[in-house]
């Protein structure tokens, strides 16, 4: 996928077995979406649901990759999403802006992307952004700059299989003086766990105590360990 020095959004979202979920996805941002976001759709390379059947994806940027493949070969869990981000990343590194998304969530407010852009920018340029879900009502799913991903240096901690890539942003948004809110923008997050969605094959592995307590470690470790020398090494940018 081509890109170029852009004040804009990439929409990274990962998808797996459910090619009519990431249409309503998709459809969502096309119909909510001002020119301030591209989308980037990823799917697994060993995935047999055909998404050529969505004909809502059509037009979207989309890429098959091996990566959770060979990242979580001697694990039995599913693809989990963490690299995913990051991939996505590293593959189009040139936009200002990168958001952390799943297939199942609503895009619902008009211009939400015009207005997440315009609220870190207004800040200075450099922030993680993100709005109300109406689920959990915290900060999930956000929006960050890339001068800070480049700063820390990744877009998802190494070793996470798919928890926790949304968490650690908002800590180091948090940290660093630097998270912002938008609560008039509603992206809306479709998950059973709220009584929004169906409990298919797709959320089935991720719901397991072996890859919570996985993640949920490597978490901890990081934000022990590595938080603090992020949040100094953003304040040191930031002055220069």
């Amino acid at each position: 996928m081509k890109s170029m020095q852009t004040n804009k959004i990439l929409v990274i979202c990962p998808s797996r077995g459910r090619a009519k979920v990431a249409e309503t996805f998709v459809k969502s941002w096309k119909e909510t979406q001002s020119g301030f976001s591209d989308m980037l759709l990823m799917l697994d390379d060993d995935d047999k649901t055909d998404y050529s059947d969505a004909k809502g994806v059509e037009g979207v940027n989309t890429v098959i990759t091996d990566i959770c493949r060979k990242e979580t070969r001697d694990k039995n869990w599913f693809r989990g999403s963490a690299m995913m981000y990051d991939a996505g990343y590293k593959m189009c590194p040139n936009y200002k802006y990168y958001g952390i998304f799943s297939d199942d969530m609503i895009f619902r407010t008009k211009d939400w992307d015009k207005k997440m852009v315009k609220a870190i920018e207004e800040g200075g340029g450099w922030g993680v952004i993100h709005g109300e879900d109406l689920a959990s009502h915290k900060g999930v799913h956000p929006v960050v700059s890339a001068n800070l991903i480049k700063t820390v240096g990744y877009f998802s901690v190494k070793g996470l299989i798919h928890l926790r890539v949304d968490r650690t942003w908002i800590d180091i948004g948090k940290g660093s003086g630097l998270l912002y809110c938008l609560k008039d923008v509603i992206i809306e997050h479709m998950h059973p766990h709220w009584g929004k969605g169906k409990f298919d094959g797709t959320y089935r592995p991720l719901r397991t105590q072996e890859l919570k307590n996985y993640d949920t470690a490597i978490y901890n470790k990081w934000k022990k360990e590595e938080l603090p020398k992020i949040i100094e090494n953003i304040k040191n940018a930031q002055r220069t």
